[in-house]
């Protein structure tokens, strides 16, 4: 498909959106292990997860509770096309996950923002661009409305990156042969 370029998507931000640019203070790569938890909130989605289908993660406190969120990259063929796959925010509840938003149209990496929108950390993602041939892509803002992110990075009220923030890239690495694989 097309992942593991992440590390260059994040390289080719100044190069391709040509607009403000996020302050990327620190990398992460995406966690390794199985996490049944997860697995099981996918699967309540709605979508089509089979077994041998991929994802990718990390935790990070999104909305400042001291308790790590997941932020899920899914790699399943009901959640992924010709735009990019399914990113899957998730609040931890007790032993168990919630999906809290699904966002389609997504690539790695995830650029979580210093800046925050009803307590939660804005998130930034890179679109393509689809408008003219050769034209750049551009980031996009995610902001928390007080329920979900936006579904679609593409549309409002999702919106251009128009300053440079502060921010934390998770899901630098996302690679087939090294992302989790659903059972």
């Amino acid at each position: 498909m097309f992942l593991g370029l992440s590390l260059i998507l994040l390289q080719l931000f100044t190069v391709q959106s040509g607009g403000p640019q996020p302050r990327i203070t620190r990398m992460y790569a995406s966690q390794k292990i199985r996490n049944v938890r997860i697995e099981h909130a996918l699967r309540q989605i709605g979508l089509k997860i089979e077994s041998g289908d991929w994802y990718y993660y990390n935790r990070t406190d999104l909305n400042g509770d001291d308790k790590p969120e997941a932020l899920v990259f899914l790699m399943a063929k009901d959640a992924c096309g010709s735009g990019g796959c399914d990113l899957v925010v998730m609040k931890q509840l007790g032993n168990r996950y919630e999906v809290v938003a699904t966002i389609g149209l997504s690539l790695p990496a995830v650029v979580v923002s210093s800046k925050r929108t009803n307590g939660w950390n804005d998130l930034i993602v890179w679109q393509r661009s689809y408008l003219k041939e050769g034209e750049s892509g551009y980031l996009s803002v995610l902001r928390f409305d007080g329920r979900s992110y936006p579904a679609n990075p593409t549309v409002e009220p999702a919106v251009p990156l128009e300053e440079a923030v502060e921010g934390v890239a998770y899901m630098v690495d996302p690679k087939p042969e090294e992302g989790v694989q659903i059972r």
